[in-house]
């Protein structure tokens, strides 16, 4: 079973369940990259797993069980044109008809 940073796997072979728990309670676990990545490799393994029956996802702490998207992660991203020119923040590609996104819209 592979190591995580943001998840936690355990399986049951007695019992035939997984439970996964994700594992970010200082940021109500909120959903990363990494963790999305995590996630599905994760899933990949219980379902190749013929032992397991059940799965379980569960959260970690006692405030949230997800809180969504991390907002942190979400606002160091860069928006990028269809061009793959980056978008400034702030800017308006209504402003520039040139622009590939504003093309790609008309």
């Amino acid at each position: 079973m592979a190591e995580y940073v943001n998840i936690l796997l355990e399986k049951d072979p007695e019992s035939r369940v997984a439970i996964l728990t994700i594992n970010r309670a200082d940021k109500l676990n909120a959903l990363n990259h990494l963790l999305l990545e995590e996630l599905d490799a994760a899933l990949d393994d219980i379902a190749a797993d013929s032992s397991v029956r059940a799965l379980v996802i569960t959260g970690a702490g006692n405030k949230a069980f997800v809180a969504g998207a991390d907002i942190g992660e979400i606002a160091g991203l860069v928006a990028v044109a269809v061009d793959d020119r980056p978008i400034p923040r702030g800017h308006d590609p209504g402003e520039d008809r040139d622009h590939a996104a504003v093309r790609a819209r008309r």
